[in-house]
Parts: structure tokens; C-alpha cells; sequence
């Protein structure tokens, strides 16, 4: 069994344009056609002389007709792979993953919330207290209930470790649609290391729950961290029988993307 997206995700559609840019993207002969573009709107103005003139020196194959054209809503091929190249430069095997670049943080926050849980969800998504707010803040704008767990501060100014027991007691009982998890643990400070993601992981399978990782910093590490950095991407099915389709996660390289193994 592997976890659903949500119905909201399920039955949603693209517009007609979007349809026709689809079709027209999988013509073997699209480099021979020429289109017309009927969109309106200011996109589809030449750009001013002297920016055209810097961005020419950039690259002649976006911006040589003076437009910055509108791009897919999924991102570029190129760009798509650029993000899946850097997975893979970090030792990360991209077989499988779907890579979606969204326009920022917040985006990738709330796409993936619609696509987990969708509006005005019965079912709640788990997060580790302290949280992120901008996660809360969200799941209230879009009417989606969370549960959180407890840590306390201690007096060396560090949040205790997660109880796992506890967790899987609190799913069992709450049924989420799945579990947030912040390696680099905004706003904690701490650490999760690969053996904590990798038994969250056990849990997430064995209940059949999504894992959502936000590893917008996961390239930035400290000396106490020994090997490479941790990561859900890292996990095989070796390590736990089952991860694969049903981990995402938020990443950050100069803007956002929100990559899932679907």
C-alpha cells in the first residue's frame, strides 16, 4: 500500500492553455512549427533595449527576441534537470523523482499541504513542536487540522530528542496524512541525523503515511556532523522496504522546488 494525494489533487485539471502547451511540448515536430503565441498581457512585450542588451550577453537562446516568454508551470526541462543535478552531485540517486519548481518557500509549503491533505481536510498533518509557523499559519489559511509533539527546552539550551515511541502512538491514534520533518530543524537548531530519519521512515511505512521533508538547508552542516549530510533521499529500500513513492520534500538552491518520488 502506498499513500494517496489528496482528492483535491486527484481531480484537478490544467486550463486549456496549459492542456495545449502539454500536447504541443510531446509533438516530435515542435522545432519545425511555428506557433502563435495569443496570451496578453505584458510578458509578451519586448523588453527595454539596454536590459535585452545585458541579458543577450547571458544567453542568446532565451532572450535573443527581447521576451521573456512564459515558462511551463512545472518549470523547464532545463531547469528541472539543473535541481536534479545537484541531488545527484551530492551522491543521490534521482531514478523516479519528480521535481516540481514552484515561485518560492511558501509555495512549495502549500502545494504540497493540497496535495498531502488537501482543503478543508478531515485527516491532519503532523509536525515536530517547536514547528516552523509558516507551516501552521497555512494549514489554518487552508482549513487543514495538525497535531504536533512536545519537546522541552532544557537547561543547556537544547530541545530534548524525539520520543519515536511516542510519535507512532500519536499516529496511531490521530491517522495524519502524513509526518513534517525538518533535518536542520528550523526553528530547534538541531540536528536530525540519517538513523533518526531512517526510523521515522519505518514509522511512516509501517503506518502508510507520507514523509515530507524540508531540507532547505541541508547543504548547510556543521564540523560535529561526521559523513555527508542527512537526507530522505539517502534512505534505500534496502534500509527501509517500502520508502519509495511516498517521500517529498522541499529543497532550496537560490529559489524553491519541491521534489517528490512519486
Amino acid at each position: 500500500m502506498k499513500p494517496k494525494l489528496s482528492k483535491h489533487f486527484q481531480t484537478r485539471k490544467p486550463s486549456s492553455i496549459r492542456q495545449a502547451q502539454i500536447i504541443f511540448s510531446k509533438r516530435l515536430d515542435r522545432e519545425d512549427v511555428e506557433d502563435i503565441n495569443l496570451a496578453i498581457g505584458n510578458i509578451s512585450l519586448p523588453m527595454y533595449p539596454a536590459m535585452k542588451k545585458r541579458l543577450n550577453t547571458l544567453s542568446n537562446l532565451y532572450f535573443k527576441e527581447g521576451i521573456v516568454k512564459y515558462t511551463p508551470t512545472v518549470g523547464t526541462d532545463e531547469a528541472r534537470a539543473a535541481f536534479l543535478n545537484i541531488l545527484l552531485s551530492e551522491n543521490i540517486k534521482i531514478d523516479g523523482i519528480e521535481c516540481l519548481i514552484t515561485d518560492g518557500g511558501s509555495a512549495a509549503m502549500e502545494i504540497m499541504l493540497l496535495g498531502v491533505c488537501g482543503p478543508s481536510s478531515k485527516k491532519p498533518i503532523l509536525l515536530l513542536d517547536p514547528t516552523y509557523t509558516n507551516y501552521t499559519e497555512f494549514c489554518n489559511r487552508l482549513s487543514i487540522p495538525f497535531i504536533t509533539t512536545k519537546r522541552k527546552l532544557n537547561d543547556k539550551g537544547s530541545f530534548n530528542s524525539l520520543d519515536l515511541k511516542k510519535i507512532e502512538k500519536l499516529i496511531k491514534k490521530e491517522k495524519p496524512a502524513g509526518i513534517i520533518v525538518i533535518p536542520y530543524d528550523n526553528p530547534s537548531g538541531q540536528y536530525l541525523n540519517q538513523d533518526t530519519l531512517i526510523e521515522i521512515s519505518k514509522i511512516c511505512v509501517n503506518n502508510n503515511i507520507w514523509i515530507i521533508s524540508d531540507e532547505a538547508y541541508r547543504s548547510l552542516y556543521f564540523n560535529q556532523v561526521e559523513g555527508e549530510c542527512s537526507s530522505i533521499w539517502r534512505i534505500s529500500e534496502r534500509q527501509v522496504p517500502g520508502i519509495s513513492k511516498r517521500r517529498i520534500s522541499i529543497e532550496y538552491i537560490n529559489f524553491i522546488i519541491m521534489v517528490g518520488l512519486f
